[in-house]
Formats: structure tokens, C-alpha cells, sequence
């Protein structure tokens, strides 16, 4: 699918369905994570909208008798989003990145790792084709998935892997076994905002077909493309919301 840059080049990640990457040189990679509930995740308070940020006060409990490591690069929250030809699927809305990272810290048994995360009440999205870059409500469903190592050998086995993947080729990485990390899930409702989206609160906002996140967003720089995206929800705000209480399959 996708690849990460090796050199100066700037490489644009187009980003809708995501399997859990770690850092981009693996984010095109379609992997499956075991779901553990040795590290539990936790919100400390009520998620809610403060000075238009998505305020999630996130705990990451270690339930187990050892050390457990989490790496640094670890945390990622995705959102439900509508698209009318291929239903309703996940959209990552946190912790993607162009940077690559290996490292990993310690929790020990029984401790907990607070960490508070800000999210904007919009996520850009563009399509490549049409040239447009429109801000998307965050609204539905989030769901939250933090990734661990139950051992330092296991965290220090993937970190040599995943070195050594760096310089390979797409295909040769397609055939490389690699020790991914645990994770764990947990699925929040997203308040409403003072001022809805064109779907009604509670529903998965609208992505258009041809659209997804663009990694890193560079098309933020671009008026012409943030202009025609503006028009773009200028007419979506016209017509009927198309919107889905449906869960994402994937």
C-alpha cells in the first residue's frame, strides 16, 4: 500500500482505513494485533469539548506482575466515517506520523501512565484528484488503541525487525515475520459540539469518495486547494446529511 520516504523527499501518505502501524515505515503494512487485556486503558474523567479542543484524560494501567514496555510511538485514536460507497469504516485521527521512532519505555507491574490528549474539533481531509482540502467535524465514535510489549526482549526483538525493515523492499517486506506488539482497545462516544456537524450528533461525519488524511498535511500550505474544499461543505451543508449509525466492520 504505502510506503514511507527514505530520503529527503517529502512522500504523502494518503491515509483512510488504518491497520496499526507503529511509525511510517510500517503504516502501509496489514497486520493483526492481538487484543490483551494486560495494559488497560482508561479515561480519568468524562471526555469533553474545552476552549475547542477534545479533551481525553487517557490512564494506561499495568495489570500484569512485570514490566511492560510501551513505545513511545503508541497511542492511536481513530474515528467511524461514512462513505457512501463503501459504508462505514475506521479513519485514524491520532498518532500517525512521517516520523519513525523505536523507542519504548518501562511501566512497571501495577503502575499507571497518564497522558492527556487534545484533540481539534475538525480533521482535514483531501482528495489528490480533485485538488481539495475541507475540514471534517470530529463526531461519533472514538476509538482508542494502545500498543505494548509484555517483555523488554520482545520490545528489543521488534525494535531490530523493524530496523532492519527500514531498508528493505516492499516486497521483501511483505515477506518478513515480524514480533508485533499487544494492544489494547476502548471505545468512547464523542460529546457534542456547541455547533453540530451537518450529521446529526453521535453520527460518523460524511467522507467523500477519493478522500483521506493526507501524512504530513501539506496541503495545509496550499489556499487553492482549502478554498475549493470549503465550497465543497458549503454544498454538502445544502443537502440532505448522509450520515450511518453504523459500526466499522474492519
Amino acid at each position: 500500500m504505502f510506503r514511507a520516504a527514505k530520503t529527503a523527499v517529502v512522500v504523502v501518505v494518503m491515509v483512510r482505513l488504518v491497520a496499526f502501524a507503529q511509525t511510517a515505515e510500517i503504516q502501509g503494512t496489514q497486520f493483526a494485533l492481538q487484543v490483551s487485556s494486560e495494559l488497560e486503558i482508561r479515561l480519568t474523567e468524562p471526555p469533553h469539548w474545552e476552549k475547542g479542543c477534545l479533551v481525553l484524560e487517557i490512564a494506561r494501567f499495568n495489570r500484569t506482575n512485570s514490566t511492560v514496555w510501551i513505545p513511545n510511538m503508541g497511542l492511536y485514536i481513530d474515528m467511524p466515517v461514512t462513505d457512501p460507497t463503501a459504508g462505514t469504516e475506521w479513519m485514524n485521527v491520532y498518532g500517525l506520523t512521517d516520523l519513525i521512532g523505536y523507542e519504548a519505555t518501562p511501566l512497571a507491574a501495577g503502575a499507571t501512565r497518564l497522558e492527556q490528549v487534545c484533540l481539534p474539533p475538525t480533521v482535514a481531509v483531501v482528495n489528490l484528484d480533485k485538488k481539495t482540502r475541507r475540514q471534517m467535524k470530529v463526531s461519533g465514535q472514538l476509538k482508542i488503541e494502545a500498543l505494548f510489549f509484555l517483555s523488554e526482549q520482545d520490545y528489543l526483538n521488534n525494535r531490530k525487525q523493524r530496523e532492519k525493515m527500514f531498508y528493505m523492499s516492499e516486497t521483501e517486506r511483505k515477506g518478513t515475520t515480524v514480533l508485533y506488539p499487544q494492544r489494547n482497545l476502548l471505545e468512547i462516544d464523542v460529546p457534542c459540539q456547541e455547533q453540530e456537524p451537518s450529521c446529526p450528533c453521535g453520527m460518523p461525519p460524511l467522507l467523500l469518495h477519493g478522500e483521506g488524511r493526507a501524512i504530513p498535511d501539506i496541503y495545509a500550505f496550499h489556499p487553492d486547494w482549502n478554498e475549493r474544499g470549503e465550497g465543497v461543505n458549503a454544498k454538502l451543508t445544502l443537502q440532505k446529511p448522509v450520515c450511518s449509525s453504523e459500526k466499522p466492520t474492519h
